[in-house]
């Protein structure tokens, strides 16, 4: 029985060993890849492929974007995009749609969904010059 309990030990400290390096590894890729963990120079406000609004100060945006909460992917139509600008030249997309509740609105990120307070998101483009009316609700 003790060479049984030794044997498992020697397998899962080999398991970890192999597997901590490895997600390490995963974590720090994904975290410079992440477009929304950086703050962009500027954000286009695209809603059925029109311009919108151009964002310049993104700050608040990307801040209730860092604050959303996962829920779970869907098939609905994503009418609005959000298309970052970033100082070294890269840009990058997210969709966003109203979300499920008349609470929220979901952005869509290589995350996956994330649902963020609709009055948030609303206020956030309203204090940046945005005409939020001709924002989708439903």
């Amino acid at each position: 029985m003790d060479r049984l309990l030794q044997i498992l030990v020697l397998v899962a400290v080999g398991i970890v060993a192999i597997l901590v390096p490895a997600l390490s590894a995963d974590v720090r890729r994904s975290k410079t890849s992440e477009s929304h963990e950086q703050t962009p120079t500027s954000i286009e406000l695209m809603i059925h492929n029109q311009k919108l609004a151009t964002l310049t100060n993104t700050e608040a945006l990307m801040s209730l974007i860092r604050s959303g909460w996962r829920v779970p992917p869907h098939k609905c139509t994503v009418p609005g995009r959000l298309v970052l600008h970033f100082g070294s030249g890269s840009v990058a997309e997210m969709g966003f749609l109203p979300g499920h509740t008349q609470t929220n609105y979901e952005i869509v990120c290589t995350k996956g969904y994330l649902a963020v307070p609709r009055s948030a998101f609303l206020s956030v483009l309203a204090s940046a010059g945005v005409e939020t009316n001709r924002i989708p609700l439903k």
